[in-house]
């Protein structure tokens, strides 16, 4: 039995043929010498030689295209590697350029810190100077009060000594009026008490004068020293404005100084983020490539042990499952017709698991695709790589798709809330909260608001309601709208 022409065997069989047939036609002719041989036997060789030739043909041809088809593929490969090279690259060059980012932000964040704070000491020292000059002009004034309190008491003592004289003076004439014994001597003694009397009234307007200038000095005084106050609040009020500013100053660069903190933490952080993120989904790509534990949901709702990976031997990429044992295909789904990812509850496999927060489903146009990952960590890895490359093979994220390692944590934790809900048919989060804080039900509050305690009785809402209202819905008014706009129109 010879092997058929399309396997390898006959390829190398036919190829033997062709060169025992091509290299020696001399052997063929020879046999047209011989004796004894029919011209129906050399004719059927010669038909025989011809067929041989031209499958040679055909099969060199294949082997040819073959040939073209790998040196294709190959040059695929090296396109794609310099791809990944350029990629390499340009996640180098961006982050030489965040570092370089960083430390633009971290010299202008320096700068700015330093300005501020040379502002700030620019700003008390000059408030301190201020104080400085306001306390030596208040040391000059009260040193100038102090000499005009001295000179108000000597000129006190001198109006009292004027006095003092003016009192022994009249007490001088008087005794001078009663010794006024001669009546010759009395015309000298007038003129005299009269010269005395002139001198009593200059005296005395001189007193007038005197006592009208102290007045008026004292009054000049009182107000330049009411000025005086009046100057040294206006300056207390100005330094204690200037220092409330400085406050508010140094609490303003305060709190922008701890604004930029935060805002450079914040933005190292999500830095820090995005680069754990960009490690984590390096590695989970090369887990994803040599494959994670899954187990994939048969028609029949069997779950049968696989292995999850992703290849790019044909462009655009395939999602396949293996099997976990032989090793063999079990099915595949190019990355380019994925339309949906659906995990958890939203996924077909949560009802045949134990684990739903675990299980996920690939949508296409035509299937579904149910998986059931083998733990957590295949979990957190498979999704966000499938996520990442159905987004750059098709130009636009899928639906359904994760965009970060801490949305897929967040809703991997709120899907196991759910389950144990669900297990222990509490209905949703905020009725288990409420029978935890021992709220009553609809039930007991009605038995207890009709007072009977032993049995929950149901409470008729037409029975409490009054016979002559009516319970207006959506519907009744509605109607009883249009009712009345007919009967309106009726009348007009």
């Amino acid at each position: 039995a010879s092997p058929s022409p399309g396997s390898p065997g006959g390829q190398a069989h036919q190829t033997s043929w062709l060169n025992v047939s091509v290299q020696s036609p001399l052997k063929v002719n020879t046999l047209q010498a011989f004796p004894g041989r029919d011209d129906g036997d050399f004719q059927w060789a010669d038909a025989e030689r011809r067929r041989l030739e031209t499958e040679c043909r055909v099969h060199q041809l294949s082997s040819e295209e073959l040939r073209q088809e790998v040196q294709k593929l190959n040059e695929s490969c090296q396109l794609l590697q310099r791809e990944l090279e350029l990629e390499v690259r340009k996640g180098q060059l961006a982050e030489d350029r965040h570092g370089a980012e960083k430390e633009a932000l971290e010299a202008s964040l320096r700068n700015t810190h330093a300005q501020g704070q040379k502002d700030q000491h620019q700003a008390l020292h000059a408030v301190k100077s201020s104080n400085v000059e306001k306390d030596r002009a208040l040391q000059a004034l009260s040193s100038m009060l102090i000499e005009m309190q001295i000179v108000v008491a000597e000129l006190q003592k001198a109006l009292a000594e004027q006095l003092s004289g003016f009192r022994s003076l009249t007490l001088a004439v008087r005794s001078l009026l009663k010794d006024l014994r001669p009546l010759d001597a009395l015309q000298s003694q007038e003129k005299k008490l009269q010269e005395l009397q002139q001198q009593l009234r200059e005296a005395a307007k001189a007193f007038q004068k005197e006592r009208a200038e102290n007045s008026r000095m004292a009054g000049v005084r009182d107000a330049e020293l009411e000025g005086m106050k009046d100057m040294v609040k206006r300056w207390k009020k100005e330094t204690e404005a200037r220092k409330q500013h400085a406050d508010e100053l140094s609490q303003s660069l305060l709190q922008a100084s701890r604004k930029a903190e935060q805002q450079q933490r914040r933005e190292q952080r999500a830095l820090g983020e995005k680069i754990r993120d960009q490690i984590q989904m390096v590695k989970d790509v090369a887990r994803v490539w040599l494959g994670v534990g899954a187990s994939v949901v048969e028609p029949d709702g069997r779950l049968q042990k696989c292995r999850l990976r992703i290849e790019f031997d044909t462009w655009p990429g395939l999602l396949v499952w293996l099997d976990d044992q032989r090793s063999e295909w079990i099915g595949s789904c190019q990355l380019s017709a994925i339309n949906l990812l659906a995990y958890g509850f939203a996924s077909k496999a949560w009802n045949f698991c134990d684990a739903p927060e675990n299980s996920f489903s690939v949508h296409t146009s035509s299937n579904v695709f149910s998986f059931v990952s083998a733990g957590d960590a295949e979990f957190y890895s498979i999704l966000p790589v499938l996520s990442r490359l159905c987004a750059h093979v098709q130009g636009w994220p899928v639906m359904g798709s994760i965009s970060s390692r801490a949305q897929l944590v967040r809703w991997h934790g709120w899907c196991k809330v759910q389950q144990s809900l669900r297990k222990r048919k509490a209905g949703n989060l905020l009725t288990f909260m409420l029978e935890k804080l021992h709220r009553p039900k609809r039930q007991e509050k009605a038995a207890t608001m009709a007072g009977d305690t032993e049995e929950p009785k149901q409470i008729n809402a037409q029975a409490m309601r009054p016979s002559g209202f009516k319970r207006l819905t959506a519907w009744s008014r509605t109607s009883a709208t249009v009712t009345r706009t007919r009967s309106s129109k009726l009348t007009n």
